[in-house]
């Protein structure tokens, strides 16, 4: 029904575009209904079909409308108030699908034209809200490009900017909400800089606003969206093992299985929504990490990984539902390979890596996708060394060095997110040639051996580099330690 509306829509829409010359409250009507469109076929805030290239062209469309409107008439308030949301949604989707410097552009058009309305009037809320969440979306942007003192500012920014809006408004709906993000935004940042209590206490002020929001409207649903992304906050850093955590796993649990019941219930109340689709594979992949080994850690990896696949066969350009596949995949070849089933575990690392691989190759600065890539390159050529199909393993490893050595080239010494990435690309690679020198004999298993030890020293030299740097986490120091203990075991 979603596609039938929109498709009709558009046809109806771009008759009348062709035809509203000089008429600038049609424009501005058009507009309107071109962002509602978009909204439908991939929107930030609502159940969509997760058609980003169609919904990129409707915004795109709603913002050239706009532009006409406001060269006419400079001072309309409203037009400049949708083509903010418009400005808004282009950030979101191209932050979502790797275009980050035209995210950026967007998101500070935005703010420019938030800060403008403020300017002219110190009280207005609805400027005040938008110019808040353009700061998050920035927040979101530094954080992405490794710049933690950037993001941290602009995130504070926001939460006073929203606070503010919500204290003269508080039965303000929307603005609770933006609010709510806002302390999660912040906490994200706090826990990628360590700062794993300082993140819980804004996780929990976000679960907090939220809680007592769906108490008032108990059928809000991005209400009970945003109360499930809460949750799934408090679990990572409670217990989240990829992540800097407080080391609470019972109450990671606690916490992922409210994301997995709430994620169901959206899902199973609209299956053809791809966010909440891809939302419920992402809510039992975090809770199967914590799940004790089983047949009940297995099921939920599985079913996360068709639900993703599902997901992502609906809406490839997504580098979220992408990375979080490829995670789910090496999760599932770890656990197989465990339980002695070699093929399956073989198959799912291959599955991991090229997901990874097709992501990165839409957004070749994707962090995510590249650790993903590691992880898997890691996984599948260890096991191959181990069988002793040397040619396969070193063919696989490629997968992870060459990337890796592209970036090495061009990533500044600064950049952690993109160098420990390069780290765990030369320390798989002296994984796997310590590995195969224990399957070799004579000069082939001393040079194998050789390759080892100075794939390690560059793993441990990148991380010595980068451990006094901000952001440099617990998991971080951990993998360090690992690639200094096997170097010194190859002495």
């Amino acid at each position: 029904m979603r596609q039938l509306i929109t498709r009709t829509g558009l046809e109806y829409l771009n008759h009348l575009s062709r035809s509203s010359a000089g008429d600038w409250a049609l424009k501005r009507e058009l507009a309107a209904a071109y962002l509602r469109i978009g909204m439908v076929q991939d929107g930030s805030s609502s159940s969509n079909l997760g058609d980003a290239p169609a919904a990129l062209a409707s915004f795109q469309s709603a913002g050239r409308l706009l532009d006409e409107v406001l060269r006419q008439s400079p001072a309309d308030r409203q037009a400049r108030l949708d083509r903010m949301t418009v400005f808004s949604e282009v950030a979101n989707l191209q932050q979502q699908t790797g275009q980050f410097q035209a995210a950026n552009t967007a998101a500070e058009a935005g703010l420019r034209i938030s800060q403008s309305l403020l300017s002219a009037n110190a009280n207005d809320l609805a400027a005040a809200q938008a110019a808040g969440l353009f700061h998050l979306e920035l927040a979101r942007l530094r954080q992405e490009s490794d710049n933690p003192d950037a993001a941290q500012s602009e995130g504070a920014a926001g939460v006073r900017l929203l606070r503010q809006v919500v204290d003269a408004n508080p039965d303000n709906r929307e603005a609770q909400l933006d609010l709510a993000e806002s302390h999660a935004r912040l906490g994200s940042l706090q826990l990628n800089l360590g700062r794993p209590q300082d993140a819980l206490a804004n996780f929990r002020s976000q679960a907090a606003v939220l809680d007592a929001l769906c108490q008032r409207f108990p059928s809000d649903t991005a209400a009970r969206h945003a109360l499930m992304l809460a949750y799934s906050h408090l679990g990572d850093t409670l217990g989240n093992p990829e992540y800097a955590n407080a080391g609470d796993l019972s109450g990671a649990f606690q916490a992922y299985r409210k994301v997995a019941e709430a994620a169901k219930l959206l899902y199973d109340a609209d299956p053809a929504d791809v966010r909440a689709l891809s939302d419920y594979g992402i809510a039992l992949l975090r809770l199967g990490l914590v799940t004790p080994a089983g047949p009940a850690k297995r099921e939920a990896f599985e079913d996360s990984a068709e639900l993703l696949s599902r997901a992502a066969a609906r809406n490839p350009q997504s580098r979220m539902i992408a990375s979080h596949k490829t995670w789910v995949e090496s999760e599932l070849a770890a656990l197989f390979l465990s339980s002695g089933d070699r093929a399956a575990g073989m198959r799912y690392y291959q599955t991991a890596m090229t997901t990874a691989e097709k992501a990165l190759a839409a957004a070749p600065k994707d962090t995510s996708s590249l650790k993903g890539l590691v992880v898997a390159v890691r996984g599948l050529a260890e096991e191959q060394a181990r069988a002793g199909a040397r040619a396969a393993a070193l063919a696989s490893l490629d997968h992870a060095l060459t990337p890796a050595g592209t970036l090495d080239a061009s990533a500044p010494p600064s950049a952690l997110a993109f160098r420990v990435n390069i780290a765990r690309s030369w320390q798989a690679a002296g994984s796997v040639y310590a590995i195969l020198s224990t399957a070799e004999r004579g000069p082939q298993s001393a040079q194998d051996r050789d390759a080892a030890r100075t794939w390690y020293r560059r793993a441990v030299g990148e991380w010595h580099r980068l451990e006094s740097q901000k952001g440099f986490q617990a998991p971080m120091q951990k993998e360090m330690a690992e690639a200094m203990q096997a170097l010194g075991g190859l002495r």
